[in-house]
């Protein structure tokens, strides 16, 4: 297993509706400038790399509070994903 994976800013489950709802849908294509479906649920800016493991994701986030000065408050990457 890697230690990384991706996860869906904008959940899968949203564009499951999204396929129901054609006006939704041409609301968010607009908004993103990208007409293609999948290539909308699979944008680089809809991913977020978090750890597998929960040591790596703690390590990550002692890291960034260290050096909150740089990278602020918010510990983004600095949590553990449950998912798929």
């Amino acid at each position: 297993m890697s230690a990384q994976q991706a996860h869906h800013i904008i959940p899968v489950g949203v564009f499951k509706e999204l396929r129901r709802d054609i006006a939704l849908y041409e609301r968010l294509t607009s908004v993103f400038g990208e007409r293609d479906f999948n290539n909308l649920q699979q944008m680089g800016n809809n991913f977020i790399y978090l750890y597998t493991e929960q040591q790596y994701a703690d390590r990550a986030a002692a890291l960034l509070k260290e050096n909150s000065a740089i990278f602020g408050d918010v510990p983004v990457g600095g949590v553990k994903h449950y998912g798929q």
